[in-house]
């Protein structure tokens, strides 16, 4: 690789390979929006079928409305396609849209913090321990 391209990406890659940056990959908090939009964009046409382009864009715009507003939008999106919903579905879309803030809710109080910290902390003693007894059941380039 040329050497001027070395003294650009060299900043990067040191930015990259920060111990707190790394340390957040381990612990598995790494998610993100986009990984989040795109789970709901395979939710609604599966990888395991074959979908063509316009499917796949519809896909995705449905995902990301119901990312950015909820199910609730799905009523105005029905409305402008002077397509006519009913009670059933009027109320699906309330409950689901409840739910949904209701669990966003309660994943940012102190208490369900500490839940999530203490099981995490327990799956990794475990980890740790079976890694302990077991060996190393992993190693790149060991064959």
């Amino acid at each position: 690789m040329p050497e001027i391209f070395l003294e650009v990406l060299k900043p990067t890659f040191i930015t990259l390979s920060e111990s707190k940056l790394l340390e957040r990959s381990i612990r598995e908090t790494t998610q993100n929006p986009n990984e989040c939009i795109n789970s709901l964009v395979w939710i609604r046409c599966p990888k395991h079928k074959h979908h063509g382009a316009k499917v796949v864009c519809c896909a995705a715009a449905s995902a990301i409305y119901h990312f950015h507003k909820g199910a609730e939008i799905r009523k105005k999106i029905m409305e402008r396609l002077s397509v006519s919903h009913g009670s059933h579905t009027s109320s699906s879309i309330d409950i689901r849209d409840r739910k949904r803030v209701s669990k966003a809710y309660s994943q940012v109080t102190a208490k369900e913090k500490k839940r999530r910290q203490g099981l995490q902390l327990v799956c990794t003693r475990r980890e740790k321990a079976l890694r302990e007894l077991e060996g190393a059941s992993y190693e790149p380039g060991g064959f």
